[in-house]
């Protein structure tokens, strides 16, 4: 009798535990995966030519990332992208162009310039 009791014991704990960890390794797994994903966004931007245009690509990327639309309208957009009806701009290295492509740049950013992100850590349970 008394072995059958420890055996429950020891299988409630168990059980308990594992309620108790879980948690925590799945909110310890999300924070890995967004760990990763900001190193290699921020690789992406730092080892291109143009850090300005990498950026902008990747702001862009998470707009409509986080953007919700019909599915009908995604595949329009995927069939007649809005950037097709635009030249292509020349580049040039002279400072007048490379101040108002900053401030394009900024406009287009979700974030101003320099303003540090909170991260809330939100756990799923």
């Amino acid at each position: 009798m008394k072995d059958r009791k420890a055996k429950i014991w020891e299988s409630l704990f168990f059980l308990t535990s594992l309620l108790v960890l879980a948690p925590v390794l799945l909110l310890l797994y999300h924070m890995w995966k967004w760990i990763c994903t900001i190193s290699n966004i921020s690789k992406q931007i730092y080892l291109s030519e143009n850090p300005e245009e990498a950026a902008a690509r990747v702001n862009q990327s998470a707009l409509e990332a986080v953007t919700p639309s019909s599915s009908s309208q995604r595949r329009h957009e995927s069939l007649c992208p809005a950037g097709q009806s635009q030249p292509p701009t020349a580049r040039t290295s002279s400072s007048a162009s490379l101040g108002s492509e900053s401030t394009n740049l900024a406009s287009l950013s979700l974030v101003a310039p320099d303003t540090p992100i909170p991260f809330d850590i939100i756990s799923p349970v």
